[in-house]
């Protein structure tokens, strides 16, 4: 009886789930359409079309994006303004295959069996079509391909996790080619990459000590993924320094990120506390100013401090960030915990977000969504971001069900889940530390995969035992 009745919830929220999923692909659809070759109107993608003319990096975004989209510009004599077309549809289809990628992976960790990867483009397809990752697939920005290349992190290393005892030596070499993506490409998600290998390096290094064995392939792994952190991460602070600068923006530096973050939008609050030697290079008038948008902090007093005191401007960046968090010590503190909560439960904070802007960037990055096609925009955001906040709470529904009745409780399962958090918070911190102290939905993406794809595996997870989709069971090292 009780069988029964688990297997007619199960049916259930499968049928919720494929309701909400055919709804939201149809708005997806129609708002391409509707939205057509239009690009909106955020302020990188200027910076980024900008770069991949003149190939140069303002040391914020890199060169890794703007070659992309240069490879694209190249057809504009052919296509006009549709060339763009190309560089969307290329992330749509960048993003499907990794996407897919990652949910064959938790599919394999918590079930245990290796599906075909075109039966996994179904439920990829639902979640690139959630509202806020399908906006960044039709975006000149890089955190479509990015938060991809995120996905196929999160896989590989789950395979390694997987078959820690087998030594994965093609998919260690992509996963030190992806982190070199990732270097010339983001910073802060090449930082959320590095940690997030750190913590595998660290989960097969404790499994080593536990065990108490010599095993050469585990030993050979802890190397080849020391050696992805040390290689990646010189070459790309290597590389990017090399590149050309356009010397229109604040010069990347930890010192200079941390200002962005400990000091917008108090630095007129904050003048009169500031020493001699900053009151000397910013005036009253900049500061007062320069709060209205922290563009204006990297574009205008960035470049005034260092032009104007080249030797110290680390030095002041430092300053102005320690003053910034003396006085805001607890506002902030509080601001980033509220922050962290929000990106590790995405499909809640978005709830909270669309109907309650608070302390949010959700108007200044929908308004960039809603200016082509206003009432398709608002009906699909509310209609898909609702769908997907059902969907999360009948994945987490249906997992408490199966513990409760003692099913699929099994080390597999609390593991795969302990990795999948595990993995928002490694790749969601570095990003959200070294942004303004707002909550930005660009940041939470990676979450919103995650959610999707561990509610997802739980509700239709029964389907893996079909033999038609099933390439083989178990454990499958190379």
């Amino acid at each position: 009886m009780i069988n029964k009745i688990l297997k007619w919830f199960r049916i259930c929220c499968m049928a919720i789930c494929t309701g909400i999923a055919v709804v939201q692909v149809i708005y997806a659809f129609l708002w391409v359409v509707s939205n057509g070759n239009n690009m909106q109107d955020f302020y990188d993608s200027t910076i980024y079309l900008g770069n991949a003319i003149s190939l140069k990096s303002d040391g914020w975004r890199l060169i890794g994006y703007s070659l992309f989209v240069r490879l694209f510009t190249l057809t504009e004599g052919m296509l006009g303004s549709y060339y763009v077309l190309l560089i969307y549809f290329s992330q749509v289809i960048i993003s499907l295959l990794c996407y897919a990628q990652g949910c064959k992976t938790l599919v394999k960790l918590i079930w245990g069996k290796e599906i075909q990867l075109k039966w996994m483009l179904i439920p990829a397809t639902y979640i690139v079509t959630i509202p806020i990752i399908w906006q960044m697939q039709f975006a000149i920005l890089p955190d479509a391909v990015c938060v991809a290349i995120m996905v196929l992190l999160f896989s590989i290393l789950g395979e390694c996790l997987w078959n820690y005892k087998s030594f994965l030596w093609k998919k260690l070499l992509v996963l030190g080619g992806l982190l070199l993506l990732l270097g010339f490409m983001h910073r802060h998600y090449f930082y959320g990459g590095i940690l997030l290998t750190a913590m595998m390096l660290l989960i097969v290094l404790l499994r080593l000590v536990k065990k108490k064995y010599r095993n050469k392939k585990v030993l050979f792994t802890i190397l080849v993924m020391v050696g992805c952190i040390s290689i990646t991460s010189v070459a790309s602070c290597v590389g990017n320094a090399i590149i050309p600068k356009s010397y229109t923006y604040a010069t990347y530096s930890f010192a200079a990120d941390l200002w962005k973050r400990f000091v917008y939008p108090d630095i007129y609050e904050n003048y009169p506390h500031y020493t001699e030697r900053i009151v000397a290079i910013i005036p009253d008038y900049v500061a007062k100013s320069c709060d209205e948008h922290y563009e204006y902090y990297m574009n205008s007093v960035g470049p005034m401090i260092e032009n104007l005191n080249p030797e110290e401007a680390k030095s002041i960046y430092f300053e102005l960030a320690r003053i910034g968090f003396a006085l805001h010590r607890e506002e902030m503190i509080k601001g980033s915990v509220k922050e962290g909560i929000a990106y590790a439960f995405m499909p809640f904070a978005m709830e909270k977000y669309m109907y309650n802007n608070g302390n949010s960037l959700y108007g200044h990055n929908f308004t960039r969504m809603y200016d082509v096609c206003p009432n398709i925009a608002s009906d699909y955001m509310h209609i898909g971001m609702n769908g997907f906040c059902v969907v999360s709470v009948l994945g987490v529904l249906v997992c408490i069900v199966d513990f409760g009745a003692e099913r699929m409780r099994n080390r597999n399962r609390i593991l795969a889940l302990a990795y999948c958090a595990g993995n928002i918070i490694c790749v969601t911190i570095p990003i959200m530390f070294f942004s303004i102290m707002k909550f930005d939905y660009r940041i939470g993406l990676f979450s919103v995969f995650i959610w999707g794809v561990v509610a997802l595996t739980n509700i239709f997870g029964s389907v893996c035992s079909k033999n038609n989709l099933v390439v083989s069971e178990g454990d499958k090292s190379e």
